[in-house]
């Protein structure tokens, strides 16, 4: 399950050992193919030996439920003598509270279990699994799998309209039964979960939907966990991109479907599930792609974002002599499977931009698009043009520009005003940027923040973000935390770091908007993530006191750790306490004596009292060995 990159889902072959199931899941999508019966061990010979010709060495066994075949022990011994390596079984659990029965099936060969719980309480699991004392069975099967020594052990939930309220509480129960690894499955508009529509769906474009599904995904910061989704749409991700699944999902997809696909290409009979049921469908965009190809003979290629490259040109896709939905797919992934972020509503580009490939996004994030004013647009074709008359006419400002700045920062600001000067004139972002911090700091000139604002202004409408960001600095000092707010977030959202950080502050404190602490959160995420140590220290804290995030003193130790690494005292004050008092990691006094001297002779007053406090409670040695853990701890580095 640790596999996430773009080729795992090819890496498992999959093999089937029956046709039905001793559950009733409300939402099962499989109930068309449960015909009774369980697979023969002949034919699930031949199906292993396919699987390892094709050179696959992870085999997943599954149903209808797997475990009931009658003879799965000897079918997981077959599996491990015939040569894969690892071995797994997907499973609601039940069988698995008779201890020998596990027991027998790690001895087999068994590797990996992956419990179907759906709820966190009898009542919500047996609901919707429609057997009464299912919860109990697969806890109890849980609980023996957990403690089972080198068995891995992973949950998967389906998300449904009755489980999503609780879904972080869900996962938190499973958490807190020894569960690291989870995968979060959409409902797929098929079977029972098509017939209970009505009492299932959840639509994840309503905002209070959105928030519970971000909550449960918090999650997933926290270093120990893994968690993965499967059929969840890329757009519903924003801020959690790198839980997308890798766009190769999609052939898998395809190959589970490939007949009916067949039959729609060569045929023309439009699949079955074709209807009202598409617009939940995890291949909604692809269906409906392939089916403009087919009418139109071709489908062009999208371009963008073209805020951050220049529009290109692509090949359209055509079907050759005899069609193929594989090299469909193929196109689709890399020229056709494009988002929008939510800030490209409004962008002059807007019309023209196809948006950004699923795979650059799972690995740059939505926030890296930029949106480009309206107003922009001519000016920017207008830019264009001077810069390659300039070009063609020879004149090297470009290069004298380079010179300056080189200059300027050796701090020979006089010298450099003229050159900044006509190259800010001519519409150059870095000579504008320059201008404003020489007027906002004073160097070289007379300081006006006027000026400055006017400067930096004209470097931040073409996409500056160290102008951004001190734009939005600007403005907070002067208290117009409204044109702050924008300029912090048209920074942040391009990635740059401070501006990330100055945008959770500003949902922090609440200043001139609603006191927002998820949003506080979700920007100092970002910028924690690059490493600024004040974000992380504050997300330290709002994890030990719940604001904006899920109450989690482990998440909090992990944050306060980042930048008490970096040297911020508040932060190592906050581990010495966490680490004496048992919060999130266990309780450890030299430890925390250690966190308690950097930050005192940092001038820390409360992690001095703390200091002495503890240490009139250790002893000589447990003091020697707790200063010598800090002299360990390297040089503050901001």
């Amino acid at each position: 399950m640790s596999d996430n990159g773009e080729g795992a889902y090819e890496k498992r072959h999959w093999v089937r050992l029956t046709r039905y199931c001793n559950q009733r899941c409300i939402f099962c999508l499989d109930r068309f193919a449960q015909t009774g019966g369980v697979v023969p061990l002949a034919s699930l010979r031949r199906s292993l030996l396919t699987g390892l010709k094709q050179g696959l060495r992870r085999v997943v066994l599954s149903g209808g439920e797997a475990t009931i075949h009658p003879e799965f022990i000897e079918i997981v011994e077959l599996a491990r003598e015939l040569g894969y390596t690892h071995i797994q079984t997907i499973t609601n659990g039940r069988r698995f509270c008779y201890p020998d029965f596990l027991k027998r099936a790690v001895a087999a060969g068994l590797k990996e279990v992956t419990f179907s719980l759906h709820g966190n309480t009898p009542a919500l699991h047996d609901r919707l699994t429609q057997v009464p004392g299912s919860f109990v069975q697969a806890l109890s099967g849980l609980r023996a799998a957990v403690a089972t020594p080198g068995l891995i052990v992973s949950v998967d939930v389906v998300i449904n309209k009755l489980n999503l309220p609780v879904l972080r509480e869900h996962l938190d129960f499973c958490i807190g039964l020894g569960v690291g690894e989870f995968d979060l499955l959409a409902l797929v508009p098929f079977g029972d979960a098509w017939k209970n529509r009505s009492e299932l769906h959840c639509d994840f474009s309503r905002p209070e939907n959105l928030a519970r599904l971000h909550r449960a995904l918090e999650l997933s910061r926290r270093p120990d966990l893994h968690i993965w989704t499967n059929r969840l749409r890329p757009e519903h991700l924003e801020d959690f991109e790198s839980l997308i699944q890798p766009p190769a999902k999609i052939l898998d997809e395809v190959r589970g479907r490939r007949r009916i696909f067949a039959r729609y290409l060569n045929a023309g009979r439009y699949p079955s599930c074709s209807g009202d049921a598409c617009r939940h469908c995890f291949l909604r965009d692809f269906c409906s792609d392939l089916a403009l190809c087919v009418k139109d003979g071709r489908l062009p290629a999208k371009v963008g974002p073209l805020c951050l490259r220049p529009e290109g040109k692509a090949e359209p896709f055509r079907f050759g002599k005899k069609p193929d939905i594989f090299s469909f797919a193929r196109f689709y992934i890399e020229s056709r499977y494009f988002l929008k972020a939510s800030q490209c509503r409004g962008c002059a580009l807007e019309a023209r931009c196809g948006g950004m490939s699923v795979r650059e996004i799972r690995e740059k994030g939505f926030a890296a698009m930029i949106p480009v004013p309206k107003g922009l647009r001519a000016f920017r074709r207008i830019a264009i043009l001077l810069i390659a008359v300039v070009c063609a006419a020879g004149t090297s400002w470009a290069a004298t520009l380079g010179e300056a700045d080189a200059a300027y920062k050796n701090g020979r600001y006089e010298q450099v005003l003229e050159s900044f000067f006509s190259a800010a004139t001519k519409g150059d972002p870095l000579a504008q940027y320059r201008l404003g911090e020489m007027y906002s700091f004073g160097r070289g000139v007379r300081q006006d923040s006027s000026k400055a604002i006017v400067w930096y202004n004209k470097a931040a409408a073409q996409g500056d973000i160290d102008a951004q960001n001190n734009l939005g600095v600007m403005y907070y000092d002067r208290r117009d935390y409204g044109k702050a707010l924008k300029w912090f977030l048209g920074a942040a959202r391009a990635g740059k770091t401070e501006a990330q950080f100055n945008a959770g502050n500003i949902y922090y404190n609440g200043d001139g908007v609603t006191r927002d602490y998820a949003k506080a959160a979700r920007w100092y995420h970002k910028a924690g993530g690059r490493g600024d140590a004040r974000a992380q220290n504050n997300l330290g804290f709002m994890y030990a006191g719940g604001q904006g995030v899920a109450k989690d003193e482990a998440s909090a130790f992990f944050w306060y750790r980042k930048a008490a690494e970096q040297g911020s005292m508040d932060a190592q004050a906050a581990l010495g306490f966490l680490c004496e008092s048992g919060g999130g990691v266990p309780q450890d006094h030299v430890e925390a004596y250690k966190w308690y001297l950097l930050a005192s002779a940092q001038g820390h007053e409360k992690a001095r009292r703390s200091m002495e406090t503890l240490g009139s409670r250790m002893s000589g040695r447990q003091i020697s060995e707790a200063k010598e853990r800090a002299s360990r701890v390297p040089p503050r580095r901001h």
